[in-house]
């Protein structure tokens, strides 16, 4: 039996959960993929009607459902009502996207001098299994953005719920039955499986109903869930988020001219959360002659900040392990920096580690993500081991330049370098905060996520669960309505070369 536990008490939590077995995996995922059929067949403006009630039935159970989130997770009231609301955004934009049909990409070449007539769409994969995030129990729930934006690709889902946050899932996906019925839709289109066990996630990568994969979480598990999805007779995608350290470089003129203010921002950065961000900065590459003082503030900071507690107690174990493992080659500052703190539940503080570029050049354990609230600050020597870093650095979910105007073009050869190795670049700002907007990308190359090319934030995330379909010189009345001759659906589309809402010419023939 699962069962959740406060991380701020440490208590046990008093519902008690089954784990899926095999057959009802089977049962789950057979029901979902039948369900998919009437998603697929959904007009954009009914698809959109969806979306939209499932962001209003959230607002309306907002306080219900952020207390238990707040029981399992210990977040916080304030941040975890903010967190809903971006669920709601989110919810929100894909229904805009679904309901202009944007998302479908219709592109029409009609016959000439010869060629084919050409009808190109984008058509939902099917049955994709989502792996929540511990972290975000709302906003990378069973409403969150990957469910989201499924459901707005014409997806059914199967979502394997946090073993963390257990009840905050049950109520998400009974709301979401509620809504289903509401719409008429079968409710089997949103599924939920509960488990600890990693047999239960194994078995729904596995399922040859799932036709594509969802993970937010560790490098360990992610990398594991991508190679199963490969591994399969019918390999399938496996869209990974796994977090990175987020390296941040700072010039010499911010840390003279504006050391304070860089510092609090930083910290803040860093302790946001109790560290607890896939966006945490984790590296910060700093002048030599600015180092020590940098890191004297910000081990003020330190001492003036409260243990919290960590999602849950493997965690705060993890965090007391890697923050105590950095002893080998950084400087951590008092002996018990970065240690449980000594109160109920899971509690740990925050530690600022510091050393030199010249003593961890060549050594990998420096890009390893540390989740909690740590940083460690590098000493370099000049722009060229700026440079130097940037080139060495795996690939990164956000990297982020801190430069006064005056020096901006001496900075240049690591913007660029930067920018080849992570998925987001941040100028005079800190990587903690992910807008939802159409223009975000919440991805990065290996091992920052498994696919560089896709985002899990933002209208883009919606490519993860679609795939083209051209039709060649295909009668109109079979084409699906985005791609008849008459548009129907009044949609924009791309039309020999021109974006247009008009007929093509084989229906005016």
């Amino acid at each position: 039996m699962l069962q959740a536990s406060t991380p701020a008490t440490g208590e046990l939590r008093p519902s008690r959960f089954r784990e899926a077995g095999p057959e009802e995996i089977d049962q789950a995922a057979a029901l979902a993929a039948r369900a998919g059929a009437a998603l697929a067949g959904l007009p954009p403006r009914a698809l959109s009607h969806l979306l939209r009630a499932l962001a209003g039935e959230l607002r309306r159970c907002a306080e219900e459902l952020v207390a238990l989130a707040e029981g399992e997770t210990s977040l916080g009231l304030e941040r975890l009502r903010g967190e809903l609301v971006r669920t709601c955004s989110q919810l929100s934009l894909f229904a805009a996207g679904a309901g202009s049909g944007h998302y479908l990409e219709p592109v029409i070449r009609t016959a000439a001098g010869g060629a084919p007539d050409l009808r190109r769409l984008q058509t939902p994969l099917g049955l994709i299994a989502v792996f929540p995030a511990a972290n975000f129990p709302l906003a990378f729930g069973v409403l969150g953005t990957d469910v989201a934006s499924a459901l707005a690709a014409g997806c059914p889902v199967a979502v394997k719920a946090h073993p963390g946050h257990p009840e905050t899932s049950a109520a998400l996906a009974q709301l979401a039955g509620r809504v289903l019925r509401g719409e008429r839709l079968p409710e089997a289109a949103l599924t939920l499986l509960q488990g600890a066990s990693p047999a239960v996630g194994e078995a729904l990568v596995d399922h040859p109903l799932v036709q594509g994969v969802s993970f937010t979480g560790s490098l360990a598990v992610g990398s594991a869930l991508y190679r199963r999805g490969a591994e399969r007779s019918s390999p399938i995608p496996v869209f990974a988020e796994m977090g990175s350290v987020n390296p941040v470089f700072v010039t010499e003129g911010v840390t003279r001219e504006q050391p304070g203010a860089f510092a609090r921002g930083l910290f803040e950065s860093v302790n946001l959360g109790n560290g607890q961000f896939c966006t945490k900065p984790g590296l910060v590459f700093c002048p030599s002659g600015a180092s020590a003082d940098l890191v004297a503030l910000l081990r003020e900071m330190v001492t003036a900040s409260r243990p919290r507690p960590m999602l849950s107690r493997r965690m705060a174990k993890a965090y007391a392990a890697g923050t105590l493992g950095l002893r080998e080659w950084a400087d951590l500052g008092t002996p018990g920096a970065g240690t449980p703190g000594g109160e109920a539940g899971f509690s740990v503080g925050p530690a600022i580690a510091s050393t030199s570029w010249s003593r961890v050049r060549g050594h990998a354990q420096l890009w390893d993500e540390i989740f909690g609230p740590v940083a460690i600050v590098v000493a370099c020597d000049g722009i060229e081991e700026f440079e130097e870093a940037a080139r060495c650095m795996p690939g990164s979910l956000t990297a982020t330049i801190h430069c006064l105007p005056g020096e901006v073009r001496g900075v240049a050869g690591l913007a660029r370098a930067v920018a080849a190795r992570a998925g987001r670049v941040i100028w005079r700002g800190f990587p903690t905060g992910v807008t939802v907007a159409d223009a975000m990308q919440h991805g990065g190359p290996y091992p920052a996520s498994t696919q560089p090319w896709a985002t899990s934030v933002g209208d883009f995330a919606v490519r993860r669960w679609q795939r083209p379909v051209c039709y060649q010189n295909w009668p109109d009345q079979l084409l699906p309505k985005a791609l008849q001759s008459a548009n129907p659906l009044r949609l924009r589309r791309l039309l020999d070369g021109h974006w247009t809402r008009q007929p093509d010419r084989r229906g005016q023939a």
